[in-house]
């Protein structure tokens, strides 16, 4: 139960994840900084990281080939279907542009063309689904944007659901009958299945009401997930991280694996926040900060904004008041 209580929860987060990014893109106007950002992120540690893979473990051609062209293949799923939302997502807030009961009706049945089938028996896993997802789940937030800011009163009683109904999963997977064990499985590890993103959901409304202020080293942390998941998923480097530096595969069968879990996923974490602080001055206030490129980045920019009709703002109040 630990593995499937672990293990499945990074796919339960990615959904908050993205719940998180959506929230600020949807109002945010299209900036290829950002991507370029994201992009660059990924190159910085994938493509070092599967030379070290080649040099000390035993990567496949296609790993190693994954890890130079870090957009294709799945083991870096999320960063691919992430870059084309936010390639598309200006388009997307056309859909902010109907009626509040036409934009309930289209979030109505994209729940059923996606969430609902991925819940059903055999889905599909490909980089297609999960970049309709991708586009789904923007579409889902900036509907629900104006009824997740409007009030906090309930905010503990959804993170108590939220939580309540993973765990439930969990349980489902090893006390329900075969068949109920084998939905529950699916549940778990699939974050495109109802009810996780509605547990997700639940949870993320708790973090919109959570007020914190403003904390450095929280952001900080924050914004390195990203950082983080490059480097522990980058193909050619993962299978030399798992099991020949942490050998995790021997620690399955000792009553310490939780705490070693726990051990390691700190380790990696804060391997993560150490490599961040040079990427960061060398990407970030060098590289992009380049007058060229800051030229380069404007003309995309406003190139964008005739393609698509961008706007700074998704002028929610206006979109609430219709009817």
């Amino acid at each position: 139960m630990w593995l499937r209580l672990c293990g499945c929860g990074a796919r339960w987060a990615v959904n908050v994840f993205l719940f998180i990014g959506c929230w600020f893109m949807v109002d945010y106007r299209f900036r290829v900084e950002r991507i370029a950002r994201l992009y660059l992120t990924v190159l910085f540690y994938a493509v070092p990281l599967t030379i070290l893979g080649l040099v000390l473990g035993n990567p496949t051609t296609k790993d190693v080939l994954r890890g130079f062209v870090p957009f294709c293949g799945r083991p870096l799923w999320f960063f691919s279907a992430y870059i084309s939302l936010a390639l598309v997502a200006p388009w997307l807030k056309s859909a902010f542009k109907l009626r509040r009961k036409s934009l309930g009706v289209l979030v109505a049945l994209l729940t059923v063309i996606i969430p609902v089938i991925c819940t059903l028996p055999n889905p599909q896993m490909c980089y297609v689904v999960d970049v309709c997802y991708f586009f789904y789940a923007f579409i889902l937030v900036g509907f629900l944007k104006p009824l997740l800011s409007s009030s906090g009163k309930y905010k503990y009683h959804a993170l108590i659901a939220g939580i309540a109904l993973y765990v439930m999963l969990v349980v489902l997977q090893r006390k329900g009958s075969p068949l109920v064990q084998e939905w529950a499985v699916q549940c778990l590890a699939d974050f495109k299945t109802l009810p996780n993103l509605v547990s997700a959901l639940l949870v993320f409304y708790f973090f919109v009401h959570l007020n914190i202020g403003s904390v450095r080293w929280i952001n900080y942390v924050a914004s390195s997930v990203f950082a983080v998941y490059v480097i522990h998923s980058t193909p050619a480097f993962s299978g030399f991280l798992w099991n020949d530096i942490f050998q995790t595969r021997i620690w399955m069968a000792s009553d310490l694996y939780p705490m070693y879990t726990a051990g390691v996923v700190a380790v990696v974490y804060l391997s993560g926040l150490l490599l961040e602080i040079p990427r960061r001055m060398l990407v970030g206030k060098w590289l992009l900060s380049l007058a060229p490129i800051q030229r380069a980045f404007r003309i995309v920019d406003d190139a964008y904004a005739n393609w698509t009709g961008d706007v700074v703002n998704l002028e929610m109040k206006s979109t609430t008041s219709k009817t």
